[in-house]
């Protein structure tokens, strides 16, 4: 019935068949399979200290099948930051939601509701990552009230800028946007959390593009690469480089300038290695590309583009590259 796999004493050992593992399973009385799921996510804690971050997702089931829930959500939180970092940003909102569930199916105690205002922003900000902003709206909404109660300023600053870029992005209403992304960019430096500030910097930047103000978008642009650059974030320097050649410079007709900088991002985006800033990248360079008139390397770099965004499940970033190529089709020689 079990396989030994390994060399003792790291072997483990597994079911031959998934079809008996589930047998066996299903024979085993609910209380007592809480307890052995409780059991076994203490003996890998235990025993794995010292990789202990290698073990977050098994962790994280087994502390939600021993309805474990706060010991649950928390391994959740840490699977979908170790998610982010390596760009999976579909996997981290998988964790997301579930740390989401699970901290509201838990007794409702100050340190909870905390944790339940943490868990929804962050949520909120991988959906804004991946420009989905309909998901991330709906992701801080329950929160709004609560994280302004609590008086939680970070949270708070970042919450407004989902609603701001929602506001902007989806609902065109661009007075909107501004006013939440100001109480946005107010509080953040206020508190001087970079983080926050690289966001809020970014999505007035973006808004004020979306409203033709081009001139006034670059400042806030640059200061986000300005932080970006300090901190040498890699991803952030490329994908903001990325939105300026898109953005403002190939929009003010500033074509050999756009083409450099998305080059530039693009060169980065290939050295940091990471799926989300060559999703920024290689549309940005197709559409520099295609100003150019360079048909052949923006179609290249479209097509590029889009397959990273359908990895990515990054909306906006895919039309983008979608409409760019089927513009250069359009245009290029048959």
């Amino acid at each position: 019935m079990l396989f030994e796999r390994g060399i003792y004493p790291e072997s483990t050992y597994i079911f031959k068949h998934a079809l008996t593992q589930e047998v066996v399973y299903d024979s085993i009385l609910t209380r007592r399979k809480k307890q052995l799921h409780e059991d076994i996510g203490n003996s890998i804690e235990e025993l794995h200290k010292e990789n202990i971050d290698e073990y977050y997702e098994i962790l994280a089931e087994h502390f939600i099948s021993s309805e474990n829930y706060v010991k649950g959500s928390e391994y959740c939180r840490l699977a979908g930051k170790k998610a982010e970092k390596t760009g999976s940003f579909n996997d981290a909102i998988v964790y997301g939601n579930k740390q989401v569930a699970y901290l509201e199916k838990s007794p409702q105690t100050g340190e909870v509701e905390k944790k339940l205002i943490d868990a929804r922003t962050i949520l909120g900000l991988y959906y804004f990552q991946m420009t989905n902003c309909v998901e991330a709206k709906a992701a801080v909404d329950p929160i709004v009230d609560l994280a302004t109660e609590r008086n939680y300023k970070r949270r708070v600053s970042q919450i407004n800028c989902v609603i701001g870029q929602y506001a902007g992005t989806v609902e065109e209403d661009y007075t909107k946007a501004f006013e939440y992304l100001e109480r946005a960019l107010s509080i953040g430096g206020d508190l001087n959390d970079l983080p926050t500030l690289v966001l809020s910097n970014i999505c007035m930047a973006t808004n004020l593009s979306l409203n033709c103000d081009f001139t006034k978008s670059l400042l806030y642009y640059e200061k986000a690469l300005e932080i970006n650059v300090a901190a040498n974030v890699l991803w952030g320097i490329s994908a903001t480089k990325a939105w300026i050649a898109l953005c403002v410079y190939n929009y003010q007709g500033r074509i050999n300038l756009g083409y450099a900088v998305s080059e530039e991002a693009l060169r980065i985006a290939n050295e940091s290695s990471d799926i989300f800033s060559k999703t920024h990248a290689y549309p940005a360079h197709g559409w520099s590309c295609y100003h150019k008139g360079y048909l052949k390397e923006a179609k290249e770099h479209f097509l590029k583009g889009a397959d990273f965004c359908e990895r990515l499940n990054s909306l906006i970033m895919a039309s983008t590259a979608h409409f760019g190529l089927g513009i250069t089709l359009r245009y290029s020689p048959v």
